[in-house]
């Protein structure tokens, strides 16, 4: 792709222009010209950055011309206009190699791509990987998910986001979070915002149904690595607050690798409760390495509780871990399986100790 180039775009109703942008030369910028030529806005990336998520304010209802200056456009859009949640955002295609789309294509037009799913949710383009943060919020499902708007494959982590009422018809919304700032300085840096899920709730912040709530409390895993060297990692759980169904507030970690027990690998929150529990806990379950409990009174603070082990009290490691209650045909008895991205399962109980805290312990082998 050259790194000097120029699409046309209408802007509609929406007044906000998203690049995602990697640099090619030292004076990489970004400028926008209405109908005549007048230019109407001009922003240079960041000395420092290798890569940039350009946020440009526009007219509405215009007809201008972007043009990028050494450096390639991987991702774009138009967002922010009046009801966002239905609407969604609008796909800008910068590539000008890509003959199959025009600039602005339609919905038809992307979901009637060769090879596209018809009944799985994919992104417009680029990458995607594991579902985040499913819930269901004023009316709508919420769809979160690890995405690299730069690329088709694994890359630094941003979370994606889309809504449905139906779970079967999406709406894309913009970009939900993006990885640290180093990572788009230093390409020995990666990671980024891993896996994690969600809780509804009020003007509280006290849990409650999606439909009646007032905020989606999120958790998820923050990741930095320098390429090759494994004793550099560092993982820690944060949350953040997303209270109109688009945008979020900043994040404030919640779980730190305390110490070397708890492993390189620290990661994946899923968080629930316990019907019951007359302690009123919340817990959250991580792995990525050593699988193991946190337990909170107030979704903010947590303590270590235990790790998860098989039957034969080895550790269980595994990504993206759930402890999910199942009843038992005829008794009615609830067990909790744990289940992670490896492809196994494990069935096991919770039952409260002596302080009233709720443990796990295995009860089958691990079945694949």
């Amino acid at each position: 792709m050259p790194d000097n180039y120029s699409v046309a775009i209408e802007t509609g109703g929406y007044r906000l222009l998203e690049l995602f942008a990697e640099r090619c030369g030292d004076d990489a910028a970004v400028t926008i010209t209405d109908g005549d030529g007048h230019q109407i806005a001009s922003h240079a990336m960041p000395v420092a950055e290798r890569r940039h998520r350009f946020l440009i304010p526009v007219p509405t209802n215009v007809c201008l011309t972007v043009r990028a200056r050494q450096l390639t456009v991987r991702f774009a859009y138009l967002s922010e206009c009046e009801n966002l949640l239905d609407e969604g955002v609008r796909f800008i295609s910068m590539n000008p190699y890509d003959n199959e789309w025009d600039t602005q294509p339609t919905l038809e037009q992307i979901y009637d791509r060769f090879a596209r799913p018809a009944a799985h949710f994919e992104p417009f383009a680029r990458w995607m990987n594991d579902p985040n943060g499913l819930c269901r919020f004023q009316g709508r499902y919420h769809l979160f998910y690890q995405f690299n708007p730069y690329g088709f494959g694994w890359d630094n982590m941003h979370w994606g986001h889309a809504v449905s009422r139906d779970l079967v018809h999406w709406t894309h919304l913009p970009i939900f979070l993006e990885p640290q700032p180093e990572l788009h300085i230093d390409e020995r840096i990666v990671g980024g915002a891993f896996s994690g899920s969600a809780v509804t709730v009020d003007a509280c912040d006290n849990p409650c149904k999606g439909d009646d709530a007032a905020a989606i409390r999120l958790y998820l895993t923050r990741h930095l690595e320098t390429r090759g060297d494994e004793s550099s990692v560092t993982e820690y759980q944060t949350t953040c607050l997303c209270e109109d169904g688009v945008h979020v507030s900043v994040e404030s970690p919640v779980a730190l690798r305390v110490n070397d027990g708890f492993g390189f690998d620290f990661r994946d929150p899923k968080v629930f409760k316990i019907d019951g529990d007359a302690k009123d806990k919340w817990y959250m379950v991580t792995a990525g390495g050593a699988a193991q409990i946190h337990v909170s009174d107030d979704l903010i603070h947590w303590e270590k509780s235990q790790p998860l082990k098989y039957k034969n009290g080895e550790q269980i490691l595994s990504e993206c871990p759930g402890l999910i209650p199942a009843k038992v045909n005829g008794t009615g008895e609830t067990k909790w399986i744990y289940n992670g991205s490896a492809g196994f399962y494990v069935v096991g109980s919770m039952k409260p100790d002596e302080n009233g805290i709720y443990k796990w312990t295995a009860e089958s082998d691990k079945i694949d």
